[in-house]
């Protein structure tokens, strides 16, 4: 996970995100982790490269759980190593297929967002989504092949959310994209390619995050 002018995730209102063997690099404003009142943040196996102000920032009580990391947190301490809850197991509704060349069931991620019955996995193909993807009910995305193959991308104040009830992400890439009208509004300073809200659960295993331009 890269970021730049932004943070890379933003976890508030008492969400948890669980990240599996993911990289994580603060951007040289705010920290990796952007955390909020009553969230919790759980890390294993990630690497995580601070900034001048260090790795994370912690808000309202937040907490941060790490468990085999690697860390280079410039010149602020680390958390103390706690260990992270397991990673849970796929979910085990049916396969929902998503295509842009039409050999999927859908050609759109929120085509089958919409379409998928809570607990669905949907199989993502190897392209560059460009879409703001909100999951409002329990869903596995996964990506087919590797995380740099398969880009869910947007300009502007877009991100893929969790909102409210578990979701998993895994082997994926999340971009946060610079307006292609450099006078254009630029993102809000907390936006972020990934926002766990509301009381949702999200884990997210081998994806990449980045925040480009601004």
């Amino acid at each position: 996970m890269v970021g730049r002018a932004n943070g890379c995730l933003r976890v508030p209102d008492a969400s948890t995100a669980k990240l599996t063997r993911c990289r994580l690099v603060a951007s040289p404003i705010f920290g990796a982790l952007v955390n909020g009142a009553g969230s919790r943040i759980e890390l294993d196996r990630c690497t995580v490269t601070g900034n001048a102000k260090g790795a994370f920032e912690i808000q309202d009580g937040g907490q941060v759980r790490h468990t085999g990391c690697t860390f280079d947190p410039g010149d602020a301490t680390v958390p103390k190593e706690q260990a992270a809850a397991p990673t849970a197991a796929d979910f085990a509704g049916p396969a929902i297929t998503v295509a842009q060349d039409g050999s999927g069931q859908y050609r759109t991620i929120n085509q089958a967002v919409a379409a998928a019955p809570g607990n669905a996995r949907i199989i993502n193909k190897p392209g560059v989504y460009q879409e703001k993807v909100e999951l409002r009910k329990p869903l596995s995305l996964v990506g087919q092949g590797s995380r740099e193959q398969v880009v869910i991308a947007q300009a502007g104040q877009a991100w893929v959310s969790a909102i409210g009830l578990p979701a998993r992400l895994t082997g994926l890439s999340l971009r946060l994209l610079a307006p292609a009208d450099a006078s254009a509004t630029a993102a809000p300073s907390r936006s972020a390619p990934l926002q766990v809200s509301d009381g949702a659960a999200l884990t997210a295993v081998d994806c990449r995050l980045s925040v480009t331009g601004g």
